[in-house]
């Protein structure tokens, strides 16, 4: 028996008819109600209409399946919110609902008000419904930074991305304690006097680090503070010789980007292109930023990319690419690309998508290998890609018979 299945029709309808909770998930991406032009369905019913719709949906998801993803569009934020209230009412402590929150690293911009950088996904779960944190694990900071404390199976991902802005630091450096000094001097090799003195410690992008209550601060900042008594403030601190792990007070000087800049130059240091300006480049930022918080198979990310395992590895370890996935948490579920116009993920026959990789990570949370996956509104076929990647059986709905017909031309399914 086929594991996948595709239904032509509205997907009420179809839910009507089963009402045994058989399903171990359902991910839901419905229409938004906000004009996207669809082949056949009208995304413009009354307000009064759509919010109904979206109750009936929600009621009858929560009735078919014992955990339900539930995507949508922040506009509909207080109206769904009141409808997930009410079915907690009903429902009481037989369901369990987690809010959390997609956060698109390629947001959308608005010349005239916030951009849109978010969207709204609700997890509602049966009691009885197991998690999997295991299969979602990735490496901690402190297995990233070889703290003996960390717990080798790394941690669970949160339910949205906080991270700190990298940005140039500029922070005022704070009134430091003997030990706070103490410390930081512990951390560099003072070599001969004109020689260079490495920075043992964190770095990024081969600058020192060093952590002074909650801030992260450049190690050379802090030794020209402690040379020179001055905090350089928004210069820059430059190196003589080129080695940006070098602390040594007598290789660095304050300067501007013009400064730097005319440094590089002259010592033939000048940017070269790097990323998608490199002409020989064959991935793109995006694919980049997929393969980097994947949880795939490095051969499996190989052959998909058209690259090495050795290329994937370069990714992974930060030692290629850096420029993109420095800032990138390998620790958050929902922080990813939206798939836009030139994305490998994207079926231009659809006005819109979903990441893999967000549906990936809520699929492996809530099922385990071999259980039942449905997709209510399965749009360009993303939940069954991720699911015949990740072995869960699947069973698609969608009411458009275009849509149907590409997504069973991609994967030689025969429509019911």
């Amino acid at each position: 028996m086929n594991p996948y299945r595709l239904y032509c029709m509205d997907c009420v309808r179809y839910l009507v008819t089963q009402n045994d909770r058989r399903w171990d998930t359902l991910f839901a991406d419905p229409p938004d109600n906000i004009g996207l032009k669809y082949d056949c369905y009208k995304d413009g019913l009354p307000e009064n209409d759509y919010i109904a719709l979206l109750g009936k949906w929600l009621k009858l998801f929560v009735e078919n399946a014992r955990c339900i993803w539930f995507s949508y569009n922040a506009k509909w934020t207080f109206q769904v919110g009141r409808i997930v209230t009410e079915l907690e009412s009903y429902y009481g402590k037989n369901i369990e609902v987690k809010p959390c929150v997609q956060v698109f690293t390629f947001g959308q911009h608005n010349q005239n008000d916030l951009g849109n950088n978010h969207r709204p996904l609700i997890r509602i779960r049966w009691s009885d419904a197991p998690l999997y944190p295991d299969a979602i694990r990735i490496p901690s900071w402190r297995q990233e930074h070889g703290d003996k404390r960390a717990d080798p199976r790394g941690r669970v991902p949160g339910d949205v991305d906080y991270r700190e802005v990298a940005t140039r630091d500029t922070l005022p450096l704070p009134n430091w304690t003997a030990d706070d000094v103490e410390r930081f001097l512990a951390k560099i090799v003072r070599a001969g006097e004109n020689e260079c003195w490495e920075w043992t410690a964190s770095k990024r992008d081969d600058y020192g680090r060093f952590r002074i209550g909650d801030n992260l601060y450049v190690a050379t900042r802090l030794i020209w503070r402690l040379t020179h008594g001055i905090d350089p403030m928004g210069q820059l601190v430059c190196h003589t010789c080129d080695n940006p792990g070098c602390c040594n007070p007598k290789h660095l000087f304050l300067g501007t980007d013009k400064d730097n800049n005319t440094d590089k130059e002259t010592k033939q240091r000048g940017k070269h292109p790097k990323g998608e300006t490199n002409g020989l480049a064959v991935l793109t930022t995006e694919d980049v930023i997929t393969i980097y918080q994947s949880a795939e198979p490095f051969s499996e990310l190989g052959r998909k990319y058209g690259c090495t395992e050795a290329n994937i590895r370069s990714i992974k370890e930060g030692r290629t690419w850096g420029h993109v996935t420095r800032d990138l948490p390998l620790s958050d579920v929902f922080a990813l690309p939206r798939v836009t116009g030139n994305s490998k993920q994207r079926r231009t026959w659809h006005p819109t998508q979903l990441n893999e990789r967000l549906v990936e990570r809520c699929i492996r949370l809530t099922t385990s290998q071999g259980e039942h996956v449905l997709d209510p509104f399965a749009g360009t076929g993303t939940t069954l890609r991720v699911c015949r990647q990740l072995d869960r059986a699947c069973t698609l709905v969608e009411i458009d018979p275009e849509y149907c017909r590409q997504i069973a031309l991609e994967h030689g399914l025969e429509v019911q």
